[in-house]
């Protein structure tokens, strides 16, 4: 549920000239540098679109063609949220190049080509798989830099396990897990999904007054919560630094056990938290996952913290550009 997503840095394809040669110029001017690395507009462009993809769900579509026009605090999220988004991708590219990989790795091009053989199958055929992407915010090199990113993420998460910056010997892990530093809680989760952010807010509010004057937690789960994770288990979430929302964690571990947080803003809507005291017979039974859980933290916050102190250079381009005029 980490807002991190791992993004590798490719060669542009043969096939971007053939099939986007008529915005190739636009397409591969640098907008700035992160780290020292040139962010080229097509990846841009996608970050941007995927960013307000995000808001319009949050906030509503009308967000950004409602009669008064956009807000400056929705433009500035945009702004924002969309640099954030390219930090993540390049802190991945940096770390990546610190354990010596690279997006021509046989085992990172193998898995690239894989994906793309299986997008283009499911598309339907070349052409339509062409439409796709196109549809989606991206052009050749975007989709292939992307898809790259899931491969260089894998081998970057690996190879930190096997040197030993993430560390993985059972006897320190499970002394972790039993730590404060992983605390377990559950949630009443309302989306802005199908209704607006101040209804969901409200929502959230009724549900935490009601927990707060003595009703079953799991009840108003069931009752006003939309996280499938609180279906399925009564356990809820073994949670540790790196795992959610920094909002939602920060909100999590102020609790003592049996505490309920205050309504909880995150990109994925208003959360009421509960923590409970961790079940020792459980974690003994599900040790294999929660070892996962917690490797799966310790990289996000290597990557969240490459991420801001990343430098940005040469940003004029960015500066200069009009956030809300690319579609």
């Amino acid at each position: 549920m980490r807002r991190m997503k791992a993004i590798a840095l490719i060669l542009v394809s043969v096939l971007l000239a053939a099939v986007f040669s008529g915005c190739a110029s636009k397409d591969s001017t640098v907008v700035m540098k992160l780290g020292g690395i040139d962010v080229r507009y097509d990846v841009f462009r996608f970050a941007v679109l995927t960013e307000r993809a995000a808001l319009e769900a949050k906030y509503g579509e009308d967000a950004f063609s409602g009669e008064e026009g956009v807000s400056s605090e929705i433009k500035e999220e945009l702004r924002s949220g969309t640099l954030d988004y390219l930090k993540g991708i390049y802190a991945v590219l940096s770390l990546a190049a610190d354990h010596g990989i690279g997006p021509d790795d046989p085992a990172v091009v193998e898995a690239a080509n894989s994906m793309r053989a299986s997008d283009v199958a499911s598309a339907g055929g070349e052409s339509e798989f062409l439409a796709s992407i196109r549809e989606a915010g991206m052009n050749e090199y975007a989709y292939t830099f992307i898809t790259k990113a899931g491969a260089l993420g894998d081998e970057l998460y690996y190879a930190m396990l096997n040197s030993g910056e993430i560390t993985s010997d059972e006897k320190s892990v499970r002394a972790f897990l039993e730590s404060d530093e992983c605390i377990r809680v559950r949630q009443i989760l309302v989306t802005t999904e199908n209704r607006t952010d101040e209804r969901a807010r409200e929502l959230a509010e009724e549900a935490r007054s009601l927990a707060l004057g003595g009703e079953d937690f799991d009840a108003l789960i069931s009752r006003y919560g939309e996280d499938m994770n609180m279906f399925g288990s009564t356990q809820g979430y073994y949670l540790m630094r790196g795992f959610m929302y920094r909002e939602f964690e920060d909100a999590a571990f102020a609790l003592g056990i049996g505490e309920i947080s205050e309504v909880v803003k995150t990109p994925a809507g208003y959360s009421v938290i509960l923590r409970l005291e961790k079940d020792a017979e459980y974690m003994k039974n599900h040790y294999d996952k929660l070892s996962e859980d917690y490797f799966t933290a310790q990289y996000s916050l290597v990557c969240e913290e490459r991420a801001e102190s990343l430098g940005i250079t040469d940003s004029s381009v960015f500066d200069d550009t009009d956030i809300l005029s690319i579609n």
